[in-house]
């Protein structure tokens, strides 16, 4: 397996995953109308990339939205990530606190064992 591309919709995210360099991409506005049916492909994609992951691991967390589901299926995939090798860059507007914050609150529910990266966009 080489990519996993799943264009942005209304209520999904942009899913850019590319096993061979190890960036992963997440994109837009997560509100699927069954996070677990959208996420769940990802999730064991991800498991199989693991097996053998690249050098580093780097997921691009891009949102603007996300509801409560898919904050439960976006730890679950943080959870995954090795902590050696693996960061995430998160990206937030300069006037949006919540989304600053739940990357925050990703950091210390992942118990900060993942690189996390707050990115400010402007």
């Amino acid at each position: 397996m080489e990519k996993i591309r799943i264009e942005e919709g209304e209520r999904t995210p942009l899913i850019d995953f590319n096993f061979q360099t190890g960036v992963f991409v997440i994109k837009g506005r997560s509100l699927p109308e069954d996070p677990k049916k959208f996420y769940d492909p990802i999730l064991e994609d991800l498991k199989n990339y693991l097996e053998n992951p690249a050098k580093n691991t780097v997921f691009e967390m891009k949102l603007d939205y996300f509801n409560t589901a898919s904050a439960k299926e976006l730890l679950e995939i943080f959870d995954l990530l090795p902590k050696e090798n693996s960061q995430i860059n998160w990206y937030y507007y300069e006037d949006d606190n919540d989304m600053l914050d739940a990357g925050v609150d990703y950091s210390e529910m992942t118990k900060n064992k993942i690189k996390f990266n707050f990115i400010e966009l402007v």
